[in-house]
C-alpha cells in the first residue's frame, strides 16, 4: 500500500470545514466527480452540507492536510442514534481529493475516525455508501464493515466490533 509522500507530513486534526471552504468544496467534487449521483453539485448545496457536519459532528469532523491546503475530509457522530443504541457511531461523510488519493491519506484518515468514535464511546460503527462505489466499500470491507441492507441507491454497511481490532 502506498503512503503520503516523503515530502509530505500528513496532519490530521478537527477542522471547521467552513475555514477551508474553497480547499474541502474542491476536493469534494472531485473525489465525487464520477459518482455524482451520490453528491451535492453546486457549492452552495456543498456548503450548506459542510455546515450540517458541523453543526452535527463539531470537532468529530476531521480533516487531512498533507501540505498546507486540507485535501480531504471525515465527518464522525459518536451521538447519531443515542436513544437507540448509545454505542453505535456513525461516519456521515468520507472523501479525499482524486489527486491525492492512493497515497495513504483515505486510510490514515478512516482510522482516525473509528479511534475519533472509539475515544468518545463507541464500539459499533455504521455509514451508507453509493452501491456503485465500489473502491469505497472494498476499503470499508477491510476495516471489517459488512454490508447490512440496501435503501434505494444507497448501502447500509457496518462493523460491529470495537476500534481497533482486540
Amino acid at each position: 500500500m502506498t503512503s503520503v509522500n516523503r515530502e509530505e507530513k500528513l496532519v490530521i486534526r478537527p477542522a471547521n470545514p467552513l475555514e477551508h471552504e474553497q480547499a474541502l468544496v474542491e476536493a469534494y467534487q472531485s473525489a465525487y466527480e464520477e459518482l455524482q449521483e451520490y453528491a451535492y453539485r453546486r457549492r452552495e448545496e456543498i456548503t450548506r452540507y459542510f455546515e450540517w457536519l458541523w453543526r452535527r459532528c463539531g470537532n468529530g469532523v476531521l480533516v487531512a492536510f498533507p501540505n498546507s491546503d486540507p485535501v480531504a475530509l471525515i465527518a464522525c457522530d459518536p451521538n447519531w442514534n443515542m436513544a437507540e443504541d448509545p454505542l453505535l457511531g456513525e461516519l456521515h461523510e468520507f472523501f479525499v481529493h482524486r489527486d491525492f488519493q492512493g497515497r495513504g491519506i483515505g486510510r490514515a484518515l478512516f482510522e482516525a475516525g473509528l479511534r475519533f468514535l472509539s475515544d468518545h464511546g463507541c464500539r459499533r460503527y455504521a455509514l451508507w455508501v453509493g452501491e456503485r462505489n465500489e473502491a469505497a466499500q472494498r476499503l470499508y470491507e477491510r476495516y471489517g464493515f459488512q454490508r447490512t441492507g440496501q435503501v434505494g441507491i444507497w448501502v447500509r454497511m457496518e462493523r460491529s466490533e470495537p476500534w481497533p481490532p482486540a
